[in-house]
């Protein structure tokens, strides 16, 4: 297959011109570039010195650390989407000629072995990086400035990335993806004016509650940088929590509590396919229902079932397919990476969440290059300071957009409108379909 086509967005040729352009200025100058000489033969016409800039050794190999986690929290899909990044830059070369090479690490569910596997990667030291898909990632902040270890993470928290971690990097939006169902349902279904919540109790379904207060009462940033957007006006009149894995019967009593607190919005996460179907059984769905991207993920979808039909998401544009406008840098992502895919998991269905392990390799690649290229040394460090010093600007597209990150903003992301959108989710039997929502904007929603 040709390694054009396989990278896609990452425009390897321009990678290469660069590389030539710079090995061409270095040439000229080891030549004095004039053909005027000073009588020593070493000045220039100006009587000054020419030096040649020293530059550091080209690397013979980038290696990519990566903590598998356990299917539950998405590690599969996860490591599958660093596998694709992976044969993507190497079958177009590799980052200035360098070869990725990946080194896993396993992770289980609790915090203590997130961070025991951070460190077994750390201790390698030919480990340039970490990927940590979503599960540990706090425990692994806490840990990341004494191991000084770079780590991506998208457990799709603020406080992956708010307070900065010298070392942390989260790749995923984070509360966006409880508010852009909300500002979809205050739009085109009826002003919210009260709204009740069910979530569970992971780190990300933690978060979740917080984001929707603000987005209602008016402190919601999108990042730290920024300013905080306007009130919707509405108000958080019950919140319930459950088990991830609770069943029908024990969330009936959760959601009757929901359903007589007045509330004219619901909000149901996504990660117990039970929360909907018991939903589905008290009548919720004669008012709105609005839920988060987890019901993009195919499994969590189908055994969800009928139940789902008509929810509305806020989730990646990956989801939404052809109704993207085709020119939109990142429904160009999603093609390429969906074909990357299959080509590469014949057997698979798509797995949304890949796109984040594919985003990991990418940015790592993108750091290295720009050290290569500049004559740099590629260490822990060097790395590390090239992923805060993503601006937004040029050709780089991830699955989330033009990053543009600071010593200020470690959230490694474009903004939300740029990769994500509302999204109708509907299951036949158990195969989940997906469309955008009535009054969805198209080329990316609001938050």
């Amino acid at each position: 297959m040709n390694s054009d086509a396989i990278l896609g967005r990452r425009k390897p040729f321009r990678w290469i011109v660069t590389a030539g352009i710079v090995t061409a200025a270095v040439g000229l100058a080891a030549c004095g570039g004039s053909d005027n000489k000073s009588d020593s033969g070493s000045g220039s016409a100006s009587g000054g010195t020419t030096t040649e800039a020293k530059k550091a050794a080209k690397p013979t190999e980038l290696v990519f650390g990566n903590l598998v986690g356990l299917p539950a929290e998405g590690g599969t899909d996860f490591a599958n989407g660093v596998a694709i990044g992976i044969k993507e830059i190497n079958d177009a070369g590799g980052v200035e000629g360098v070869m990725i090479s990946e080194k896993q690490f396993k992770k289980g569910v609790s915090p203590e072995t997130a961070v025991q596997a951070y460190r077994q990667a750390a201790a390698d030291p030919s480990v340039l990086v970490a990927w940590a898909g979503a599960g540990g990632g706090q425990a692994i902040k806490a840990q990341a400035d004494k191991v000084k270890l770079a780590v991506f993470n998208a457990n799709g928290r603020r406080d992956a990335y708010d307070p900065v971690g010298k070392y942390f990097f989260a790749i995923s939006a984070d509360g966006e993806y409880a508010t852009s169902a909300l500002v979809w349902a205050n739009q085109n279904v009826a002003p919210v004016k009260k709204l009740a919540v069910l979530h569970f109790d992971s780190d990300y379904s933690l978060s979740l509650t917080p984001a929707l207060k603000e987005r209602c009462e008016g402190n919601f940033k999108a990042t730290p940088d920024s300013d905080p957007l306007p009130p919707l006006g509405c108000k958080v009149v019950d919140e319930e929590q459950a088990a991830y894995d609770a069943p029908v019967d024990a969330l009936i009593p959760q959601l009757t509590k929901m359903k007589n607190s007045g509330a004219d919005t619901y909000y149901i996460e996504c990660l117990n396919p039970n929360a909907m179907k018991a939903a589905r059984q008290l009548g919720l769905f004669d008012k709105a229902v609005i839920s988060d991207q987890n019901c993009a993920v195919p499994a969590l979808a189908a055994a969800a079932g009928p139940a789902l039909n008509g929810l509305v998401i806020g989730a990646h544009k990956c989801a939404a397919g052809d109704e993207i406008p085709a020119t939109d840098p990142v429904r160009v992502f999603c093609d390429n990476m969906k074909k990357n895919y299959a080509a590469m998991f014949p057997k698979l269905q798509w797995a949304n969440y890949s796109i984040y392990g594919n985003d990991a390799v990418h940015l790592f690649a993108e750091a290295a290059r720009k050290l290569i290229v500049a004559g740099k040394e590629v260490t822990r460090d060097s790395i590390r300071d090239e992923l805060e010093a993503f601006d937004g600007t040029g050709d780089f597209t991830t699955s989330h957009g033009k990053p543009k990150t600071s010593a200020t903003n470690h959230r490694i992301t474009g903004t939300w409108k740029e990769a994500y959108a509302d999204i109708e989710v509907n299951v036949a039997g158990d195969k989940p379909s997906y469309k955008l929502a009535k009054g969805a904007d198209p080329t990316g929603a609001d938050w």
